[in-house]
């Protein structure tokens, strides 16, 4: 039915319950066409990374993940179904 990026969302979502950044960083990228809902759940995914330690030691990784922070930022801002990021 045309409701793959849905269940994409959805296993993501399921991720971030069980606080697996990598599990759900996998499923949300795999969504072409973002809309605010999946914005938000990458930046939920991208604030977890954002907390393992493995990450906080490694600059670049860390430098990247925080760029990709602030582009969601943007973006949630312009995104159709909301006008601000909550």
């Amino acid at each position: 039915m045309k409701r793959d990026f849905d269940a994409l969302q959805l296993q993501a979502r399921s991720a971030l319950a069980a606080k697996d950044w990598r599990a759900a960083e996998k499923y949300i990228s795999q969504v072409t066409r973002k809309d605010w809902f999946d914005l938000n759940v990458e930046f939920r995914t991208i604030e977890l990374k954002l907390a393992d330690p493995a990450i906080k030691r490694n600059p670049l990784v860390y430098q990247e993940t925080m760029q990709r922070k602030d582009e969601l930022l943007t973006q949630s801002t312009d995104a159709v179904e909301g006008s601000n990021y909550a």
